[in-house]
């Protein structure tokens, strides 16, 4: 049995700054909010912050960082399996879909503070690079095993695939009805016939 320790006070106090950056940033844009902000609900000085944070961005990178972490564990069954493959894709775009209307604000203040910042451009250049490798590296694996047809470039797809994801999901958050398995109906609409020659509705 493993016991979990707990956590330290730098540890508590960190994480009462995301969760408040978080509270702070609802309705915000990036450029509106600053470190002041942030730390004025809580009973820690204001530079308590940079104990912590070099800087704003460095929150938000936080918060990004949250959702590619758990992102990136649900979807290890499409980069594995060697059966099924359309369904196992299928149920990675629902979880894609799902996740990223629940941690939609990180990805937002990321993308905002990308217009004028180097810094946060390159956080999101290293995660397109970064995915775009794996899927193109799993496709291949795929085409090995005979699951999907040697003529598609894999290297072309895994690019994209990634940009056609991040536009309808910028498409999506925004709609009023809000409606993750639409987002995901229509992901799974474009890349299952790509891949598989299948019609989704059958998966």
């Amino acid at each position: 049995m493993v016991i979990k320790r707990p956590p330290t006070k730098g540890e508590r106090t960190r994480k009462a700054i995301i969760d408040r950056a978080k509270v702070v940033f609802e309705g915000r844009r990036y450029h509106e909010v600053n470190a002041a902000m942030i730390m004025s609900e809580l009973p820690q000085a204001k530079s308590t912050f940079y104990i912590h944070f070099d800087s704003v961005l460095d929150v938000v990178a936080e918060l990004f960082f949250e959702f590619t972490s758990v992102w990136g564990s649900r979807e290890k069954e499409w980069y594995t399996a060697e059966t099924d493959l359309p369904r196992h894709l299928k149920k990675n775009i629902r979880n894609l879909s799902s996740l990223t209307f629940k941690d939609w604000l990180g990805i937002r203040l990321l993308l905002e503070a990308s217009s004028q910042d180097p810094a946060a451009q390159a956080i999101i250049d290293n995660f397109a690079e970064d995915v775009s490798r794996q899927v193109a590296q799993n496709l291949r694996r795929q085409q090995a095993i005979g699951a999907i047809r040697e003529t598609l470039d894999a290297d072309v797809m895994g690019y994209q695939m990634f940009h056609i994801n991040c536009r309808l999901v910028s498409e999506w958050v925004r709609r009023p009805d809000q409606d993750p398995q639409g987002l995901a109906d229509q992901l799974s609409s474009i890349w299952i016939p790509t891949f598989y020659l299948l019609d989704p509705t059958t998966v």
